[in-house]
């Protein structure tokens, strides 16, 4: 549980907030870019690496037999398709990342409604305060909280008192039953 924010101090939360990064974006870029050249380079230069190593008249395996051959062939055919299959996730990967950053921000068709939250409390002195100070600290645009103190006989109304206030997009206000 966490400990009550003191009156005035709201401490911005919610599970909607979209987490700080903590690295640039450029690493990123530049990460990816670099992946990406190396799967070229290695897709560029391995196919003249295996060409002598199968096909070299002294000492490749094509001088080996035709099963030697085959399986050398085999080998090329499955490298090759790893590479280009490595390249092309790299090249979407890169493509995903930089659209996702260039996608503009969904607007919402309507802004959101005001909202009256309606606390009722009897006797609850103990609890009051953590319950307003997380009302208060709600991820929403534009609301109030109407706390109601329905005749309690502790200091449930003492205790809620001085947290009555504006706090950004939320105001806090206090009444008392009418008798």
């Amino acid at each position: 549980m966490t400990a009550p924010v003191p009156a005035g101090e709201i401490v911005p939360t919610g599970e909607f907030r979209a987490k700080v990064r903590s690295y640039p974006r450029w690493i990123v870029n530049f990460l990816a870019i670099i992946t990406l050249a190396y799967g070229l380079v290695l897709g560029v230069t391995l196919p003249w690496t295996i060409q002598q190593t199968l096909f070299d008249p002294a000492s490749g395996l094509t001088s080996k037999g035709p099963f030697t051959t085959a399986w050398g062939i085999f080998l090329i055919v499955i490298g090759a398709s790893i590479i280009a299959r490595w390249l092309v996730i790299q090249a979407m990967a890169f493509y995903e990342h930089d659209r996702v950053r260039r996608k503009p921000p969904a607007e919402l068709p309507n802004p959101a409604p005001f909202v009256s939250i309606l606390v009722p409390a009897f006797n609850e002195s103990e609890t009051v305060i953590g319950a307003l100070t997380s009302l208060m600290t709600l991820d929403y645009p534009n609301y109030e909280i109407i706390f109601v103190d329905d005749g309690s006989t502790d200091d449930t109304f003492i205790k809620a008192f001085p947290l009555a206030g504006q706090y950004g997009n939320c105001t806090l206000l206090l009444r008392l039953p009418v008798a």
